[in-house]
């Protein structure tokens, strides 16, 4: 899951076997993302939060809930497949380096809460 356009144009030249699914608020990359094979963009509906106020990584977790639902009911994806999410260790441009792998379950994504 991913919001900027760099990062899908990197993974794309590669050409891997399974779909990129890019979550974003950004209209404009959305836009874009349909030009790198591959890339299944979603348009995030939600304002962006004041981060002095919400914790950066929860709106980070809600986003990927979000897609992974939005995936799972285009069927794209299935419950419980497992899925890479990359993100960055902070908001903003060139802090990608966090690569994640959870099970596609909206209701759970094995992280934030005690099992």
């Amino acid at each position: 899951m991913l919001t900027l356009n760099f990062v899908q144009r990197l993974l794309s030249k590669y050409r891997p076997v399974c779909p990129i699914f890019m979550v974003t608020r950004n209209a404009s990359a959305s836009r874009y993302a349909h030009l790198y094979r591959g890339v299944y963009p979603f348009l995030f509906p939600e304002a962006k939060p004041d981060f002095t106020k919400v914790n950066w990584q929860e709106d980070v977790d809600r986003r990927i809930k979000w897609g992974i639902t939005k995936a799972v009911e285009l069927s794209v994806l299935n419950v419980d497949d497992p899925i890479v999410v990359i993100q960055g260790w902070r908001g903003g441009v060139g802090h990608t380096n966090t690569m994640r792998i959870v099970k596609a379950d909206p209701e759970h994504l094995g992280i934030g809460h005690a099992e």
